[in-house]
């Protein structure tokens, strides 16, 4: 699955689908949130927003660290979605799993796409770090059944795009 697979509308959803954890029958997922985007301007759109516009040629790369960032306009609306290159989404997700509760971070990321002038091709990659104040005493067996279900998720999307 690669950066150029998708058109940039195409692409925010295709990464916004991981918050779809929350669905899991295999791991209890007590919250997700969208906590870190990695975008800039498509400077190739003719019609982009006013305030993107402003960003045209100075800005590389704007990285946005919060809590619900779904909820921004660069996200939540379609002008936006249709008008920004994506490269990484970021999750916080706490869950209970077996009897155990932990907290982790969640990174879809086409890492390195964003990196010239223009944007590079690159692979989709998908990184699961447990968060310090996680009281998950193995994570291991937790990172592999997470690693299960974001697959399945990351394939499903990925087949559902490529049917429309």
């Amino acid at each position: 699955i690669k950066f150029l697979d998708f058109n940039n509308k195409q692409r925010v959803q295709f990464l916004l689908n991981f918050i779809n954890l929350q669905d899991s029958t295999l791991i209890n997922v007590k919250k997700i949130s969208l906590e870190s985007i990695k975008i800039r301007p498509d400077e190739t759109m003719s019609n982009l927003p006013k305030d993107l516009e402003s960003m045209k040629g100075k800005v590389a790369n704007l990285n946005l660290h919060g809590q619900e960032l779904d909820d921004t306009i660069y996200i939540s609306d379609d002008t936006y979605r249709s008008s920004i290159l994506c490269e990484k989404m970021k999750f916080g997700l706490q869950y209970n799993y077996l009897n155990r509760t932990g907290l982790c971070i969640i990174e879809a990321s086409f890492t390195g796409a964003l990196s010239r002038n223009d944007f590079n091709d690159t692979e989709l990659r998908i990184s699961i770090i447990q968060h310090n104040n996680s009281f998950d005493s193995n994570f291991s067996s937790t990172r592999t059944k997470l690693l299960k279900e974001i697959n399945r998720i990351k394939e499903s999307g990925y087949t559902n795009f490529k049917q429309n």
